[in-house]
């Protein structure tokens, strides 16, 4: 129970993080493709 307790909490800390280096990349990827 314990360790499904951490598997949830790095799920919701990674979730975010990942969106954030998605989109990060996403990013980046559009402004070097512009130029």
């Amino acid at each position: 129970m314990f360790g499904i307790g951490i598997m949830e909490l790095l799920l919701l800390a990674a979730f975010p993080t990942l969106l954030v280096i998605i989109g990060f990349i996403a990013y980046v990827f559009v402004r070097g493709s512009k130029k």
